[in-house]
C-alpha cells in the first residue's frame, strides 16, 4: 500500500519558528492510500493532521496568507518535485514548499532536512476506483 499527502485542498493553519526550525501546520491534510500510485490508482482518501518541518528555513508571505486552503503547489525535495508527497518521506538534504492558496496568496518555505509527521488518528473520507 502506498501513501501520499496531496497538497490540493489540504489546509494550512499556521507557520511557526522554533529556533532554526520552521514548522508548517496542516490541521487537515488529504492523505491518499492506494495499491499503486496515490491519487492515480484505486484506493481511499483520508484526512489527518500533519506537521512539515524544515531546518535553517526561510519563509516568505506567511503572515498574509494563513489560515488558508491550498489550491495548487508543490514540494521539491533534493531536486524532485511532488504535488502528491510520498509518505513516509524518507531522508533528504533540502526541501522547498511552494503553495498557492484559494484566495490567490502564496507561501514559500525553503530549508534543510525536511520531516513530515502525521499526528493523531486519520479519518476515512472516501474510496475511489
Amino acid at each position: 500500500m502506498s501513501n501520499g499527502l496531496e497538497l490540493y485542498q489540504s489546509r494550512i493553519s499556521h507557520v511557526e519558528r522554533h529556533q532554526d526550525t520552521v514548522i508548517i501546520h496542516f490541521p487537515h491534510a488529504s492523505i491518499y492510500r492506494a495499491k499503486g500510485s496515490p491519487g492515480r490508482d484505486p484506493g481511499s482518501t483520508w484526512s489527518q493532521e500533519v506537521e512539515l518541518s524544515l531546518e535553517d528555513a526561510t519563509v516568505q508571505n506567511a503572515a498574509n496568507a494563513l489560515p488558508n486552503m491550498i489550491d495548487d503547489g508543490y514540494f521539491e525535495v533534493d531536486g524532485e518535485r511532488y504535488e502528491v508527497i510520498p509518505l513516509p518521506l524518507g531522508e533528504h538534504e533540502s526541501g522547498h514548499l511552494h503553495l498557492l492558496f484559494t484566495d490567490g496568496s502564496t507561501l514559500d518555505v525553503e530549508g534543510k532536512h525536511p520531516i513530515i509527521r502525521l499526528i493523531g488518528q486519520a479519518i476515512r473520507l472516501e474510496d475511489f476506483l
